[in-house]
């Protein structure tokens, strides 16, 4: 077994993590793992060097990852309890049956942890409760008692009372020279008191990661992560009283994994026998400006990734699944630019 060290930041105002859109308009409901890659990296090279973060990125490149990442996921507090949400598996958007537990799991985007266990066992007990306004699953059995506060209260506004919520923000820009004024909309995530997003480290090499890891997050909650940040948006605090682990099957266990992060195959190294007739997986094209503090005026160049809660096939003797993809822009030549696109795979019962 492998041991899955679980982050909670708790937000201290709202975050924005921006998706495909006009602008800053839009904003999704969970960190992707290439962001928080990225973040770290830029953390490492202002805590530490610029020779340190190369060192880190050519053991990616290597085969040798220090670790991996998840996403960001949400997670909630009742009762004095944090319920994490997983990715709901991209098989039950398209599975057959119109009975009200599969109309259910159709509409879900997240499943709580309890649901999650249960579905990489291989149980696929029906006892589930959507929260429709977050499009959020959790289990009637083993949560409804912590949710019964939460229920009573959402009664009282027509049951549309959110554990989270993605709106838009009207925000305005002046310009220094002329002071003329700029209308537009911000994307952002805002969280019941207490919630926020939770990160899953799987660490490879745990000497580096007690080491190095702490310290990045400890900046990054300073300096926020995401969009917007020179509005705020961003900021965490880091629920010590939170840590947890998460016993995973081992790394290389297992014939059908389900990945908890962005994930771009290597082709070289036969992973395109990740995809059977028995898969079901998503498909996203990820963009953005770079974030160098050497020029931050080119945008990346863009990469079809496949998303987290997509199931798929393992393949023999492939060691890790995924790489580091060159997303340097054409006309930057100071350093290479790189995107996150390792899965991180849970093994699942047939």
């Amino acid at each position: 077994m492998m041991d899955l060290q679980i982050i909670h930041l708790e937000a201290l105002r709202a975050f924005h993590f921006g998706q495909r859109g006009v602008g800053v308009e839009a904003s999704t409901d969970f960190a992707p793992s290439d962001t928080l890659f990225s973040a770290l990296c830029s953390a490492l090279r202002m805590i530490d060097s610029t020779d340190a973060l190369t060192e880190m990125l050519a053991r990616f490149n290597a085969g040798d990852p220090p670790f991996l990442i998840s996403g960001g996921f949400p997670y909630i507090l009742l009762q004095g309890t944090p319920i994490r949400f997983y990715p709901a598996p991209i098989s039950w958007q398209i599975a057959d049956g119109d009975s009200p537990p599969q109309r259910r799991r159709r509409k879900a985007k997240w499943i709580s942890e309890s649901i999650f266990r249960r579905l990489i066992e291989g149980n696929n007990a029906l006892d589930e409760i959507l929260i429709d306004v977050c499009q959020a699953l959790v289990s009637a059995s083993e949560e409804r008692s912590l949710l019964q506060e939460y229920a009573d209260l959402g009664r009282r506004f027509d049951g549309q009372l959110p554990l989270w919520t993605v709106d838009q923000v009207t925000r305005v820009a002046i310009d220094r020279i002329t002071s003329a004024s700029n209308v537009y909309r911000a994307g952002s995530l805002t969280f019941v008191s207490g919630g926020g997003i939770w990160v899953g480290i799987l660490p490879l090499d745990k000497e580096w990661c007690q080491r190095i890891i702490p310290v990045l997050f400890e900046v990054l909650g300073e300096q926020g992560i995401g969009g917007e940040r020179s509005s705020g948006y961003g900021a965490y605090r880091i629920r010590a009283d939170f840590e947890a682990q998460y016993s995973l099957p081992n790394l290389h266990t297992g014939d059908r994994f389900i990945t908890l992060s962005y994930y771009s195959p290597r082709i070289d190294t036969g992973e395109e026998r990740v995809f059977s007739a028995d898969c079901a997986y998503g498909l996203d094209v990820r963009r953005g400006w770079m974030g160098s503090p050497d020029n931050s005026r080119f945008r990346r160049r863009a990469v079809r990734m496949i998303t987290a809660g997509s199931e798929l096939r393992a393949v023999d003797g492939v060691r890790f699944y995924g790489q580091l993809v060159d997303v340097t822009p054409d006309d930057f030549s100071t350093h290479p630019v790189w995107r996150y696109g390792f899965a991180l795979p849970v093994y699942m019962n047939e």
